[in-house]
């Protein structure tokens, strides 16, 4: 329940910041709009894992670590960048005309456009989902106790100091992928 928890929390967030985001840099017209939106890009150029250190004492220091905010932050930050590059491509190839007619009409914009972004909506779904769901490396950096460990955390657990189950071991794991191959047959 963990994983699931987590995991939607951090599409819902990356999606819904992701349309807004890129809908404010390519349609809005502002002064720093290309600037923000290439700052955000910039975010898909850090590896994950440079930032385990400066994260963990940033939550040590907080309090955060051992919570859902120690990879819930992490799991937005990473995956909304890729979002934005998705959505923003989406959102050029929407006519500017129908934008118009729908201000002209009195619709509101976004009632107009987040239908047509569909295919970007389960694509940054999909992405996010499954870049969450396999991560590993910041849920042992972050986590300790048991209550918010996630799923692929919980293959450690049947790892002894000097034998293993690997029968165990390859059951979790095969309930590990299930989730990921659902989502992705869902929402293909």
């Amino acid at each position: 329940k963990n994983s699931i928890l987590i995991n939607v929390l951090a599409v819902v967030i990356v999606v819904l910041v992701s349309i807004m985001t890129a809908f404010a840099c390519r349609r809005m017209r502002w002064r720093l709009s290309g600037f923000t939106k290439t700052l955000l890009l910039m975010g898909m150029m850090i590896p994950i894992h440079a930032t385990l250190l400066p994260n963990y004492k940033i939550y040590s220091q907080l309090g955060l670590t051992d919570t859902i905010w120690a990879l819930l932050i992490p799991y937005v930050a990473f995956s909304l960048p890729q979002g934005l590059f998705l959505m923003t491509s989406f959102i050029d190839q929407i006519p500017l005309e129908l934008e118009e007619a729908a201000i002209m009409d009195g619709c509101g914009i976004y009632r107009i456009i987040t239908p047509m972004l569909k295919p970007s909506i389960a694509t940054v779904a999909i992405m996010a989902f499954l870049n969450n769901w396999n991560e590993f490396m910041m849920a042992s950096t972050y986590l300790s106790s048991p209550k918010w460990k996630t799923l692929p955390f919980s293959v450690l657990e049947f790892t002894g100091q000097y034998s293993s189950n690997y029968a165990v071991q390859f059951a979790v794991m095969a309930l590990t992928a299930a989730p990921a191959v659902i989502v992705y047959i869902i929402l293909n």
